[in-house]
């Protein structure tokens, strides 16, 4: 146990005797760059390997072709107070300063997050987190909040659902070695946050099985780890054991993926000894605005309120997908018919939203498949609409120009007439197009249970795996003057 608990420490630290291949020579100058304009990278030599080797001659390019001046500096010289992990890639011109929050191996990312920052600079914004786990080593911090859906399938005799989720709650805590509870966690933007879905579900055989899948912050659409295909087993009178279990174990998957540095993720943990100096003091100051522009926005240029839907975010990406978990994910579809509204609160929080698709426009690339699963168990001829609606929402985070902001809403699903309760995880990022029009994209996750709670039944496989429905979403809505 004791060689367990140390494992996720070692995931943070450089391989040993790590190959990593031979650094490429730095492509040759631009022969126009753009004074205005730089990105400033933030690496450690020994930790940041991967990076330095691999991504960092990638982005050089980039940088050339977008014609704008590149810095890179070490980390152990100082790093400005929100920094505190590395790599850290930085732009800034005489707009503002805004740092990359993505994974470092998608260059066409980093490329879209220039183009939105030369326009917009990332706006100051509070990110806090009550009640979530918390791990801190150094100046860097992890923060995970936990979701727990409700126990699915036959109640045990005497079961008390409060009771229930506030143990397994504390179970699964209780299994981690590295992270704590934090009453209330704030994070800087070189932070990094991960998310813990867990879904139980009661068997007819008595057996507790334990689905579970690990988010990181870069996409709530798709898992970094999930069980679906061998989920966690046991008696049900022991789901202490079993919580705590799948917490340790979960706890693992997270360390692990921030070591992998071929996923993009992976970061390297600030010291305390690195010294905090300000972006003056390391001498990194944003240029003068050229004599033709403006410095500043208007005052009154803020993320509008009101949304309505606008479309795809590109040709190859689906806007709602859906499919069974494994080893049932060979059923899977997408819908294309889609329609909604979203609102802000005057301090530009979320707050209220509803979403349509037309059923009859589901399709999961079969005509005899679709038009059997359309006549017979989503029946759109007499139920042409599902929705998903919720308002009135609290605690809700402020949204910023090309920020993305994590959120978890619950609302209200509707599908053959028959209303349940969902909670959706999302992302969302104000940001402007190239014609300077202002969008918002969302990228969202939920899931349903289509048998117990809708009646329909699912493929031929294991619970609950047959029974349960995971949808990604992913489109953009534009301001809306209603």
């Amino acid at each position: 146990m004791r060689f367990l608990i140390l494992i996720p420490l070692l995931y943070l630290l450089p391989s040993l005797g790590e190959r990593i291949p031979e650094r490429e020579a730095p492509p040759s100058p631009p022969t126009s760059i753009d004074e205005a304009a730089s990105l400033i990278v933030f690496s450690q030599s020994e930790r940041d390997r991967f990076f330095l080797q691999q991504s960092l001659p990638e982005i050089r390019q980039l940088a050339q072709q977008l014609g704008i001046a590149i810095e890179e500096r070490q980390a152990v010289d100082g790093l400005p107070a929100e920094l505190t992990s590395t790599p850290a890639i930085v732009f800034q011109n005489y707009r503002g300063r805004s740092l990359y929050a993505g994974r470092y191996t998608e260059i066409s990312t980093i490329k879209n997050f220039i183009r939105t920052s030369r326009r917009l600079p990332q706006q100051a914004a509070d990110n806090c987190r009550d009640n979530v786990l918390a791990w801190r080593s150094g100046r860097t911090q992890l923060v995970a909040p936990i979701k727990l859906t409700e126990l699915q399938g036959k109640k045990p005799r005497r079961f008390k659902a409060a009771i229930f989720a506030q143990e397994a709650e504390r179970a699964f805590r209780g299994g981690m070695q590295q992270f704590l509870t934090a009453e209330r966690a704030c994070i800087e933007k070189s932070d990094r946050t991960f998310y813990f879905d867990v879904h139980p579900y009661y068997g007819k055989d008595g057996q507790l099985v334990l689905s579970a899948e690990v988010y990181a912050q870069f996409s709530c659409i798709k898992s970094i780890w999930s069980n679906y295909a061998d989920p966690l087993r046991g008696a049900y009178t022991d789901f202490p054991q079993l919580f705590a279990q799948l917490g340790q174990q979960m706890e693992a998957v997270v360390f692990q993926h921030l070591r992998e540095a071929e996923n993009g993720d992976a970061l390297s943990v600030v010291d305390e000894a690195v010294p905090v100096r300000s972006w003056e003091a390391l001498d990194i100051v944003l240029p003068e605005a050229p004599a033709n522009q403006t410095l500043a926005l208007p005052a009154d240029f803020s993320v509008p309120q009101q949304w309505k839907y606008f479309g795809v975010v590109d040709e190859d990406t689906p806007q709602v997908q859906f499919r069974f978990p494994e080893p049932l994910d060979r059923y899977s579809g997408e819908v294309s018919e889609l329609s909604g509204t979203l609102a802000l609160s005057a301090d530009l929080a979320l707050q209220a939203g509803r979403f349509e698709v037309a059923t009859s426009s589901m399709t999961m690339g079969s005509a005899d498949l679709d038009a059997k699963v359309l006549k017979y168990y989503l029946k759109s001829d007499k139920f042409p609409r599902a929705s998903f609606s919720f308002d009135k929402l609290e605690g809700q985070s402020s949204l910023a120009w090309g920020q993305t902001t994590a959120t978890t809403v619950e609302g209200d699903f509707k599908l053959l007439n028959i209303v349940r309760p969902v909670r959706v995880v999302a992302q969302l990022t104000p940001l402007l197009d190239d014609d300077g029009r202002a969008l918002l994209q969302v990228e969202a996750s939920f899931t349903l249970n289509i048998t117990d709670d809708f009646k329909i039944k699912g493929p031929d496989g294991p619970d609950p795996a047959r029974k349960t429905l995971l949808f990604n979403l992913n489109f953009l809505l534009q301001q809306s003057t209603i």
